[in-house]
């Protein structure tokens, strides 16, 4: 079922898996926040990814190098001051209110 605020030009059942991807530093993928969740409510499995260009992720506290250039960002990782890192930020409020953590930490 697809609500008129949300639709999308092809069908996707129920249990297909989706990945959001930005490439603008994390805010992106931040803001693509309500297409993952009309994703999630048309029973779709959401992953969400970016491309991090604001602050080098071998420097975020508790992210995990699964590739050579490829960093899982979780709610428990930490982001040492005054950098940011929207990965962070997103998956933090993905566990507060969705309470699921895919990242690591």
């Amino acid at each position: 079922m697809q609500t008129a605020l949300f639709r999308l030009p092809f069908q996707l059942g129920s249990g297909a898996r989706v990945l959001v991807v930005g490439a603008g530093g994390g805010s992106d993928v931040v803001c693509a926040l309500p297409v993952a969740l009309a994703l999630r409510s048309l029973g779709c499995e959401v992953w969400l990814a970016s491309m991090a260009s604001v602050i080098p992720l071998e420097h975020v506290e508790g992210a995990e190098q699964v590739l050579p250039q490829l960093y899982r960002v979780g709610p428990n990782c930490h982001v040492p001051a005054p950098k940011y890192c929207p990965e962070s930020f997103l998956a933090e409020w993905w566990l507060r209110n969705l309470g699921e953590s895919r990242g690591a930490g």
